[in-house]
């Protein structure tokens, strides 16, 4: 099968992000000797990180329509897994759905929201149960409807579902009872140039008819 998390380092949306950089990752000479502490300048990156994500999740459940809290959240969720992480632990996830939502209609904050989302659910499955339980399936399918020409909103759409998609049984039916399998199939047929939004939705719909019967159903 994919390496889901892999297919996703060519995020359409990614961007070269400090924030990203802030984020300790695993170091050998480190880890190998347990007797060594963390250095303090990677203790001071990682709590400088999370702040940065605490202040952007708060500002955003003040004002929804802070491009440059978006943008933040968004940098740490194309990031790698402790970045994705972060998000979820300071409950960034349930605010990119919720400003989803709320700005329908607003492109930019689309394709903020629905990019983040996709960073997310590349993720492992505490990503994707994150965005799962914040009803953020339901929030794509609706993005995703209502901008069926915005070919950001349908690249990073159709990549979130894929990333649910690829997920364990429970994931593969939580795109299914949000009517997602209809939104990937007329992404397919109204986007048939976009070689990002055929291998997504193509991958997602592969995802979901490996499950079980209902999810196979659904498809046909």
């Amino acid at each position: 099968s994919l390496d889901y998390e892999t297919s996703r380092s060519h995020h359409p949306s990614a961007i070269a992000s400090t924030a990203f950089f802030l984020m300790p990752t695993t170091n050998t000479s480190f880890t190998a000797i347990g007797a060594r502490r963390m250095p303090a300048f990677i203790q001071a990156a990682e709590q400088r990180s999370w702040r940065l994500v605490s202040e952007a999740v708060t500002a955003l459940k003040v004002l929804p329509s802070d491009l440059d809290a978006q943008k933040t959240l968004l940098s740490f969720a194309v990031g790698n897994t402790d970045s994705k992480h972060s998000v979820v632990a300071a409950d960034g996830v349930a605010v990119l759905v919720e400003t989803l939502r709320v700005y329908l209609g607003d492109r930019v904050v689309q394709h903020h929201c629905c990019s983040a989302l996709n960073g997310i659910a590349a993720g492992d499955a505490i990503c994707k149960q994150a965005v799962v339980a914040a009803d953020g399936v339901a929030a794509l399918v609706a993005a995703l409807r209502e901008h069926r020409c915005d070919i950001e909103v349908q690249q990073n759409g159709n990549g979130a579902l894929c990333g649910i998609a690829a997920g364990d049984a429970a994931f593969k039916q939580a795109v299914v009872a949000a009517d997602g399998v209809a939104a990937l199939v007329a992404a397919l047929r109204e986007h048939q140039n976009d070689i990002w939004v055929q291998q997504c939705g193509c991958d997602a719909l592969h995802g979901i008819a490996n499950g079980d019967e209902a999810c196979k159903q659904a498809v046909l």
